[in-house]
């Protein structure tokens, strides 16, 4: 865990009262490769709120929001490949294709390209509500299905995706538009148009839109790129029933209106290699709670940290409820939180994710340690108070 300098010191509200966020400097946070490229900028100013950071990335294709250091890496490198695609639609070959595309009988993709999914929108978010009380569940349903019709265009456009490293199921509008259009470009026309993308692949290439790189984020991403998103489907739920999923929580989850594939898709294969803990349904259950895809990322964040502490530190033995989010119970006898959280400065969210996390000790199970794991930094405040406290 990386601490901050003294600035974040200046912020402190007295040892017996709260920190405030304040306002931190993306130079002295991020690594010097995410702050500048040749196709972007993050903004120096990052207001901090919510245990979260928030981001704005300059583009000459517009400003971007962005929520969250791992989401960061993943919208640069969505930066990185609007920008390979427009760069493909400026060649002739393109051009011709074009042409080709226009005369074509097939025209069921081309509100795609004129209609991309939206962003969500709505209030500033963060991770810290996770440690609030459980409030309603949110349930819907949304259909990731393609019609036979456009099979072989979603499935080109897979391909297109694997290669720039981002995500087919991105919300990131400007991305889609870019992305729908080459496809459907080449898809309709029956043309070739020469992808030569390696280049533009940026400095994440190997973790292709997830905040690592490892052998279990490599395998997801293949099985993405060779699967629809109904097979998608059919292969998560099986994979809940061997588990013992409840029958309810299982449907909630797979038809969830938050959720995309790819989300459902690490989350399930996640638990399903921490194969010895017990009550993995708590999980999923936790996970219906989600409202946006903020929401949905977070749970898959946890997914994929719980499952590399499990393969790497202590393997987890059963998943416990903990407010809205989950924890790890190891086989040493620890609590371990696994948390993509960005910044924790002292204030009553964490005070109170603190209280929760002590309240398993007493739920009887034998709790020798508590552990808590986070990708981002902590004031030396929160360093005195989780020692105190034993974390």
């Amino acid at each position: 865990i990386l601490f901050l300098t003294t600035d974040c010191q200046s912020q402190q509200a007295g040892e017996t009262g709260y920190e405030a966020p304040g306002i931190l400097r993306a130079s002295e946070i991020l690594p010097p490769e995410l702050l500048e490229g040749e196709h972007y900028k993050v903004m120096e100013e990052v207001a901090t709120y919510d245990l979260t950071n928030h981001f704005t990335i300059s583009t000459a294709f517009g400003q971007f929001e962005v929520i969250g250091e791992d989401m960061l890496r993943i919208r640069i490198q969505e930066i990185l490949a609007i920008a390979a695609l427009q760069e493909i639609k400026k060649t002739k070959a393109f051009r011709d294709a074009a042409e080709q595309a226009a005369m074509s009988p097939l025209r069921g993709a081309r509100d795609l390209v004129n209609h991309p999914v939206d962003t969500v929108n709505g209030i500033p978010k963060g991770v810290g509500r996770f440690f609030e009380p459980e409030n309603e569940r949110f349930t819907g349903n949304v259909e990731y299905r393609v019609t036979e019709e456009m099979a072989g265009f979603f499935k080109l456009k897979q391909q297109h995706a694997h290669i720039l490293g981002v995500n087919i199921y991105s919300t990131n509008k400007k991305l889609q538009r870019e992305l729908n259009g080459v496809t459907w470009t080449k898809f309709a026309s029956g043309m070739s148009i020469k992808l030569n993308m390696e280049t533009f692949r940026g400095i994440y290439n190997a973790a292709f839109f997830t905040a690592n790189g490892d052998e279990f984020t490599q395998n997801m991403n293949q099985l993405i790129l060779d699967n629809a998103p109904e097979n998608l489907g059919r292969l998560n739920r099986e994979k809940l029933e061997l588990m013992g999923i409840r029958e309810d929580v299982m449907e909630t989850f797979l038809n969830h209106s938050i959720f995309s594939p790819r989300h459902q898709t690490f989350i399930v294969h996640a638990l399903a290699e921490i194969n010895q803990a017990k009550n993995r349904g708590y999980f999923i259950e936790q996970a219906n709670y989600s409202i946006d895809k903020e929401d949905a990322f977070f749970y898959q964040r946890i997914a994929e940290m719980m499952l590399n502490f499990h393969k790497n530190v202590e393997p987890i033995v059963e998943i416990i409820p903990a407010r809205r989010a989950v924890v790890g119970y190891t086989a040493q006898k620890s609590i371990v939180a696994t948390m993509p959280i960005d910044y924790v400065y002292w204030a009553e969210r964490a005070d109170k994710g603190v209280d929760a996390l002590l309240h398993l000790k007493s739920q009887g199970r034998l709790v020798k340690s508590v552990k808590l794991i986070i990708t981002g930094r902590v004031t030396p405040r929160v360093k005195r108070e989780l020692m105190e406290r034993g974390i």
